[in-house]
């Protein structure tokens, strides 16, 4: 069964998030073996340490990437939630489009029971 109710999963929209374009072009601009890192503190729950990585593009250039501290994986943004930092995948989030879609999806079902 499908839940869009209270029980759904938070929205990633409705979180604070700290951004990798955020960031001063210095920073993200910079290639190295040893990529910066940031300490993050957030109320409640102290400092957080997070990992700059920055990739080279296939037509030249450079990208920087969060490395999100609970799995690990490079990302562009990392939420703020209930004094954790990480990833909307390791925070279970969904964008508020895909909540409309389900919505959507759970009407024409009850529609068609009619």
């Amino acid at each position: 069964m499908i839940s869009t109710g209270s029980r759904s999963r938070p929205v990633t929209e409705d979180h604070a998030s700290l951004e990798v374009r955020d960031l001063p072009e210095r920073w993200r601009r910079r290639p190295g073996p040893n990529p910066p890192a940031l300490e993050v503190r957030i109320d409640g729950s102290g400092v957080h340490v997070v990992r700059l990585v920055v990739t080279r593009q296939p037509f030249g250039g450079f990208r920087a990437w969060f490395t999100c501290p609970s799995c690990g994986a490079r990302r562009g943004r990392l939420l703020i939630s209930r004094c954790k930092l990480a990833c909307r995948g390791c925070l279970g989030t969904c964008y508020r489009s895909q909540r409309r879609r389900r919505r959507a999806v759970v009407e024409l079902i009850e529609e068609g029971k009619r």
